[in-house]
């Protein structure tokens, strides 16, 4: 095999590796329930993948029309990268959620992975609350720049979103509920939380805000559902820092490892079983 001809295997060889890395991120779109423009923007990797692979067998004027159907996507916007940053803190936390074991202090431990979408998030925590009949529901959510584990002690009746949600929502100044009260209060026993999590040498806090984002909207969604059709059911929200990995490319910002954080859950888990009510110790800030 001459040089010119071992060159055009290569182009060519690459040319279908190109596109199967477009197929593959097209089957990834689709999956991608909470993607905005999931169609459009699969089928604009769909067709690319065509091109590059089935290019040089398919007749030019159907490559013309397929470029030109690539173009009517862009330009009536169907075709978005997705919500990447929210993408990647979900990833930390459903890692460290994995780690966790099946039973702690006797209890039987259920994962439920929810979407960060205002309303849809609540629906399934409700729907889930309804099946499984828990005796403690507790949702984790991640903040990053924070420097420890936090139990959160509020949610609050405001939906004020600085972006939008993984479906484009973006509700800004509006109440969660209209029938609920200004706020609702954690029912587990966060002192006692951050004391074990402290004592394990793990850096942990009380939280007097969890923001006004989703994580807010699935604390004060939970200890809604709780006040109103859950009395049984004890409550709360925890946030988790950064995972080590995810700071690569950001200097100075503080992070956990993901067997750290697991650890920090596992304690927080432990000690919402073991104490029904929570301990007097200072937790407080001065502003």
């Amino acid at each position: 095999m001459d040089m010119k001809a071992f060159s055009n295997l290569l182009l060519e060889v690459f040319f279908v590796m190109t596109g199967l890395l477009m197929a593959l991120t097209m089957i990834y779109t689709l999956k991608d329930e909470n993607h905005k423009t999931r169609m459009g923007t699969a089928t604009f990797w769909g067709i690319l993948a065509v091109i590059f692979i089935f290019g040089k067998i398919i007749p030019s004027m159907v490559v013309g029309i397929l470029i030109v159907v690539i173009g009517i996507l862009s330009a009536l916007k169907q075709v978005n990268i997705g919500n990447l940053k929210q993408l990647d803190e979900n990833f930390a936390r459903v890692k460290a959620e994995k780690k966790l074991p099946a039973t702690i202090s006797g209890a039987e431990i259920i994962k439920l992975e929810i979407p960060t979408v205002f309303r849809e998030s609540l629906k399934k925590i409700e729907e889930n609350i309804e099946k499984h009949k828990p005796d403690i529901v507790i949702c984790i959510g991640q903040a990053g720049g924070r420097y420890g584990i936090t139990p959160e002690r509020v949610g609050i009746n405001i939906d004020d979103a600085r972006i939008e949600d993984n479906k484009g929502n973006q509700p800004i100044d509006l109440p969660i509920f209209e029938d609920g009260e200004n706020a609702y209060f954690s029912t587990l026993p966060i002192k006692a939380m951050v004391k074990e999590l402290q004592e394990a040498g793990i850096p942990s806090s009380v939280s007097n805000t969890a923001g006004t984002f989703v994580c807010n909207h699935v604390m004060y969604g939970l200890m809604y559902m709780i006040d109103k059709k859950f009395p049984n059911v004890r409550g709360g929200f925890i946030h988790i820092p950064y995972m080590t990995s995810q700071v690569a490319k950001k200097p100075n910002t503080p992070s956990m490892s993901l067997d750290e954080i697991a650890k920090g859950l596992e304690i927080c888990l432990k000690a919402a079983i073991e104490n029904k009510e929570d301990v007097k110790t200072i937790g407080g800030t001065i502003c």
